[in-house]
């Protein structure tokens, strides 16, 4: 009885082993996902503000009869950047959803290998409980 106890005992310990362990995984996806969508957003920012203030020099410079032209090339970059910005958006999102692939193939192996060790236990148990309900036989 004492061996079963233990073994109930270590069954509870792996199972709170894969619990913390799920929850260690999720806050580490949480916190890479927010730190990369924060790195991207900081880098859109810094990108933009050159992008302006390169695009103020040369406005102020220009002359007066090339602004018809200036208004064109203005929303044609914008444009361009808008492209630009869905494109790192969508090359952040299709990192993001590999990193999460790859963290819930981590995951389901370490569930894996945690059963597998459980089901060791569990058969173990099962080959003992035999074994002494056959000597109290």
């Amino acid at each position: 009885i004492g061996d079963i106890i233990e073994q109930r005992a270590n069954a509870r310990v792996y199972a709170q082993m894969v619990s913390e362990y799920n929850d260690k995984t999720q806050a580490m996806l949480r916190d890479g996902f927010e730190q990369r969508r924060d790195a991207e957003h900081r880098f859109t920012d810094v990108l933009m503000d050159a992008i302006r203030s390169e695009y103020e020099e040369i406005v102020t410079g220009m002359r007066a009869e090339d602004r018809r032209k200036l208004h064109f090339d203005r929303l044609e970059n914008h444009r361009k950047l808008e492209s630009c910005r869905v494109a790192v958006r969508l090359d952040l999102a299709a990192t993001l959803v590999q990193q999460r692939a790859q963290m819930e193939r981590v995951r389901k192996e370490e569930v894996a290998a945690v059963e597998g060790r459980m089901s060791e236990l569990r058969l173990a148990t099962d080959k003992q409980l035999s074994a002494s309900l056959l000597r109290v036989s």
